[in-house]
């Protein structure tokens, strides 16, 4: 006999749940403004253990130490940290004497950023935005945008960004960024996962199952981390983290038609020489 209080699993929307959508195709469930998963994020960023989220403080100042000596940066000069999360690249920035802007989609991370930037009594401006809705006109000495938020964008996302960053930086002014590699994108694969969390994880308080999978758009040298999180009694949510990689003549390409020339390539934004085997890129343009 069924047990007419037990929820019973929707088989037809879970396999909706996991099929492979068309390329960059959205998911409908919030994931950096939702609340919960904002938090879990928070922790991620602060944990100095890993690299989940923001990468480990010595990382975070050989990059702050690398950027202001490479592009010459002075006190009183202007800084826009795009995605800035709870702010451990900006106090760096601040410390270092530049005025700067942080903004982040997570009202999580920017409480706390606010709040860390009070407790060191630092002038930084944190503001709760999505960054594809900069309006700032030539403000900026030097906008970054760190950890590979780059290539976590749609095509059409890009452009827009690429669009109000131009716009943003004063003449003369640079956007520093990183992304992963088409090297990189070489030796993907694509897999299926599974994993049950019985006390609740990271994409949801309570117990819930996760199938997670790697696709390939071999095409457009994308992947989509797709997670279908399965609640205990809750509908099946899933997010989807789309992923572009770039060779040096694509990411050359789209720059330059958004108006910007390539200063430099690098292996990451610490300062380590440009080699095609890269997994990743740190990229200066103007």
């Amino acid at each position: 006999m069924v047990d007419s209080s037990v929820p019973l699993l929707d088989i037809r929307a879970l396999t909706e749940a996991i099929t492979k959508p068309p390329l960059f195709e959205r998911s409908a469930a919030a994931f950096w403004d939702d609340p919960y998963i904002s938090s879990q994020m928070l922790q991620a960023h602060l944990d100095p253990s890993h690299d989940a989220a923001s990468r480990q403080p010595r990382t975070i100042g050989l990059t702050v130490e690398w950027i202001m000596n490479r592009l010459g940066l002075m006190p009183g000069m202007r800084l826009l940290d795009l995605g800035c999360g709870p702010g451990l690249y900006c106090r760096r920035f601040a410390e270092a004497g530049l005025h700067v802007t942080g903004i982040d989609y997570s009202q999580s991370s920017i409480a706390y950023a606010i709040a860390d930037a009070t407790r060191y009594h630092l002038p930084i401006t944190y503001r709760y935005e999505n960054y594809l809705e900069l309006d700032d006109l030539d403000a900026y000495d030097v906008i970054s945008l760190i950890y590979f938020d780059f290539g976590a964008l749609t095509d059409a996302e890009r452009a827009c960004l690429l669009t109000h960053i131009r716009r943003a930086l004063k003449a003369g002014g640079r956007f520093v960024f990183d992304m992963r590699t088409s090297a990189d994108f070489a030796q993907m694969q694509e897999e299926r996962t599974w994993n049950l969390q019985p006390d609740g994880g990271f994409w949801h308080a309570g117990p819930y199952l996760e199938l997670k999978e790697t696709l390939l758009y071999r095409e457009a040298e994308t992947i989509l981390c797709q997670h279908a999180i399965v609640p205990s009694s809750a509908e099946i949510r899933t997010y989807r983290l789309w992923e572009r990689y770039f060779s040096t003549e694509t990411i050359s390409a789209l720059l330059l038609h958004h108006g910007f020339s390539v200063d430099s390539f690098w292996s990451d934004l610490t300062g380590c020489p440009w080699s095609d085997a890269s997994m990743g890129m740190g990229v200066i343009a103007a």
